[in-house]
């Protein structure tokens, strides 16, 4: 059975917004403060601010940053600042037969 290493501090954690806008600057902010005090470093993803209607970007971009946090090999994991209906228009996008193989927590 292959697990997923554990998280050790200095770790980079990505960062991104695969559903719901952030229209609060300061819920970024916060949550850098609270990763970074874990003794993590964050990795934004490009489009976490970006709002499209009430969604953090269009889907492209959306998955974009989920697809590039996976396949960063700096990457030990990845945290979704916000959930929602916009991860479940992503799920049949999202291209499995790469990120199986890579082991992160989500």
């Amino acid at each position: 059975m292959n697990l997923i290493n554990k998280l050790n501090k200095g770790d980079k954690i990505a960062l991104i917004a695969p559903a719901g806008a952030v229209f609060e600057n300061s819920l970024i902010d916060k949550s850098i403060e609270k990763i970074n005090s874990f003794g993590y470093v964050v990795k934004l993803g490009k489009y976490i601010d970006c709002k499209h209607g009430y969604l953090a970007g269009d889907d492209s971009k959306r998955l974009q940053d989920l697809y590039e946090a996976f396949v960063d090999n700096e990457v030990k994991a990845i945290f979704c600042i916000r959930g929602g209906y916009g991860t479940i228009r992503l799920l049949d996008k999202i291209p499995y037969d790469i990120i199986e193989k890579i082991k992160k927590f989500l």
